[in-house]
């Protein structure tokens, strides 16, 4: 009798669990693996100006991509080769970038049209697995 109940709950679990899985994976793009390799990673998105920015990690890099208005195809794309663990906010109408570069934390301080206006980067080390978080609260930026 317990063997029975325990594969019965075990059926009912599965089956919940397929269905948020499913439902999750429809809301939102998440890690997708071919031949063993990352491919693509769906990080957030921000809108300035009725523009939309997605931040996306793929096999070339971190990239940030503006679609056309309809995401019928890509008005300008800006890829950050050597960038890991990606955080993308809106900050006083510009795109604040952050992440992990050569063991060292990077801000970078994009406009609308993905030019980069300013950058810092820390002078301390920082381990390539650490997950780097941007916030804006009270016009302040903390990571």
């Amino acid at each position: 009798m317990k063997n029975k109940l325990y594969i019965i709950f075990t059926l009912l679990i599965s089956a919940l669990m397929i269905n948020i899985v499913n439902a999750e994976s429809i809301i939102t793009y998440d890690k997708t693996y071919e031949y063993g390799s990352k491919i693509d990673y769906f990080e957030n998105m921000i809108t300035i100006n009725n523009k939309s920015y997605i931040l996306t990690t793929t096999m070339e890099g971190t990239k940030i991509i503006s679609p056309t208005t309809d995401f019928s195809g890509i008005q300008i794309e800006k890829t950050f080769e050597l960038l890991t663990n990606p955080s993308m906010i809106k900050y006083n109408n510009n795109i604040l970038l952050v992440g992990i570069e050569n063991n060292t934390l990077k801000a970078y301080l994009l406009d609308e049209n993905l030019q980069i206006t300013n950058q810092k980067s820390s002078s301390y080390i920082i381990d390539i697995d650490a997950n780097i978080k941007a916030y804006d609260y009270n016009n302040k930026v903390y990571l």
